[in-house]
């Protein structure tokens, strides 16, 4: 049997069968200042080599509090001479700043590069 909503009949199974991204077909052409932007992990405004760059660096600044705030704290506590009042707040600061390096950083990093 025909029907005669078939063009209506073709959308509901392209749309219950198909397995399509919404707005994969919709062309992004984004330009800031004359320059063309590519609208793929790059947040609105800056280029792909630009959002790299800056996520390398951020990368390396991670890394950097990461590991030398683990050496203040690993002289420390090897250390029997910084084992004293002063050195044990300079200590406190380095782990609060190791905590910062390990939770706080990272989760920045990605809110940079995923824009929400």
């Amino acid at each position: 049997t025909t029907n005669n909503n078939g063009s209506v009949d073709d959308f509901l199974d392209y749309i219950l069968l198909s397995d399509f991204n919404i707005g994969a077909d919709i062309q992004t052409n984004i330009s800031v200042n004359g320059s063309s932007v590519d609208p793929g992990l790059a947040p609105p405004g800056y280029t792909s080599l630009q959002t790299a760059i800056v996520c390398f660096i951020l990368l390396m600044l991670i890394l950097s509090t990461i590991s030398f705030n683990f050496l203040v704290i690993l002289a420390i506590a090897k250390d029997k001479n910084l084992q004293n009042v002063g050195h044990y707040l300079i200590g406190s600061l380095a782990l609060s700043d190791l905590l910062v390096g390990l939770l706080v950083m990272p989760l920045s990093l990605a809110y940079l590069l995923l824009g929400t």
